[in-house]
């Protein structure tokens, strides 16, 4: 054998070396949190050994049929990735453990467990080996039944950052396989649908719309469907909702916060849980919410057996309570508020006017206080000077 290939031979041992030792370690930090320390102290070194070698793999992404553009692809596939790798699994004694090694090492613990026979059967390892089994199991459950569904819901977060209702839609599969005597895999495979779009008629015109939909976990895309009776319809079923073009440019416009999946996720969480008023006009409009704040409403129509999103009111906007608040209490109209850009989040939360307590008071009195609240204390240095003053001089108040 060559000089070459033994030094090569031995650079891997070494790494095989690392690497069991990292394992060995991995294995002794886990097997507390998840009452199986005592029993694997008690168990020959050939026989932990062999608990080890049945540990999972790591968890896989890959790509739907549907995936195909590469470049898209694998931010996409970051971001997932991201998500699980930031997770935490959370034991009931208050333990963490980060998802990859729940996957890999709980989860293969419980099954090898299971699998583990020892003699005498009724000798005190083998009241160990059953009490181990019956605590992994609990374990093993209280993670799956109670806190997977909090990873699937930031791998929702992660995917919405790409989704629009009007270009594609991301969502995920999860599954587990098994891929090997004693072992299990958890594979999430992403997908990209097209968006569900339509021609409807509206006004004697045919307007182009989009169904609003989201990824939901392992159930894929979820679809808006609402109770046609909160519009007026004497029926008990439900319409699919669609919202046009033009309402998702108004929000994209009067909300300028996020990336546009931030605020498409923020659209489908308010359309999914309908909050639906009737203004003066008697026009339905449906309140959209972000941070739990009301930011403004979506108007809405039954059109064909569906309901359509005509367009989208930001709250200080003629047609909301809010706008008659503000005529109420400072006489400012539709010209008003649009000259001094109050109709539109931006000048919120990116001007000097949250340092104004007296105009903040005003702005609660009116309904809008809470616009101010969005705004993050970093980036104070940022905020435009003078807008607070020149509102100040408009309203007729003095300037100080």
């Amino acid at each position: 054998m060559s000089a070459d290939r033994k030094a090569k031979m031995k650079k891997q041992e070494e790494r095989d070396r690392r690497q069991h030792a990292k394992w060995v370690d991995t294995y002794e930090k886990i097997l507390p949190l998840v009452g199986a320390k005592d029993l694997f102290q008690r168990l020959p070194e050939a026989t932990r050994e062999g608990i080890r070698r049945l540990r999972f793999p790591s968890p896989e992404i890959c790509f739907g049929d549907d995936f195909n553009q590469a470049d898209e692809r694998e931010n996409v596939r970051e971001a997932v990735a991201r998500a699980l790798n930031q997770f935490r699994f959370r034991t009931g004694d208050g333990h963490e453990i980060v998802a990859q090694d729940c996957f890999r090492v709980v989860f293969s613990l419980r099954e090898a467990i299971n699998l583990l026979r020892v003699k005498p059967p009724d000798g005190s390892l083998s009241l160990l080996v059953a009490q181990t089994r019956k605590k992994l199991g609990a374990v093993c459950d209280e993670l799956v039944d109670k806190q997977l569904i909090s990873l699937f819901l930031d791998m929702d977060l992660a995917l919405a950052k790409f989704t629009r209702i009007d270009t594609a839609i991301y969502w995920y599969e999860p599954k587990y396989e098994r891929v090997g005597p004693g072992k299990g895999l958890f594979r999430i495979i992403l997908h990209k649908s097209p968006p569900d779009r339509i021609g409807i008629l509206h006004n004697g015109e045919r307007r182009r719309a989009f169904r609003c939909g989201a990824s939901f976990g392992p159930l894929g895309v979820k679809w808006v469907d609402v109770p046609a009776s909160l519009f007026g319809i004497n029926e008990s079923g439900k319409y699919p909702l669609y919202v046009q073009s033009h309402a998702i440019r108004n929000l994209h416009e009067r909300v300028p916060i996020g990336d546009g999946g931030f605020v498409h996720d923020a659209m489908w969480q308010s359309l999914y849980s309908p909050k639906v008023t009737q203004n003066q006009e008697g026009e339905y409009l449906i309140e959209f919410r972000c941070f739990d704040y009301k930011l403004g409403y979506f108007v809405a129509e039954v059109v064909e057996q569906s309901i359509l999103v005509t367009t989208f009111l930001f709250l200080t906007m003629q047609g909301t309570s809010e706008a008659i608040s503000l005529f109420d209490h400072l006489r400012l109209r539709r010209p008003d508020i649009e000259q001094l850009g109050l109709d539109s989040l931006g000048n919120y939360l990116f001007t000097d006017l949250q340092k104004d307590s007296e105009l903040v008071s005003m702005l609660e009195a009116c309904g809008c206080g809470h616009l101010l609240k969005l705004a993050r204390p970093e980036t104070e240095p940022a905020w435009v000077p003078g807008y607070a003053r020149d509102l100040r001089e408009y309203l007729g108040m003095k300037v100080t």
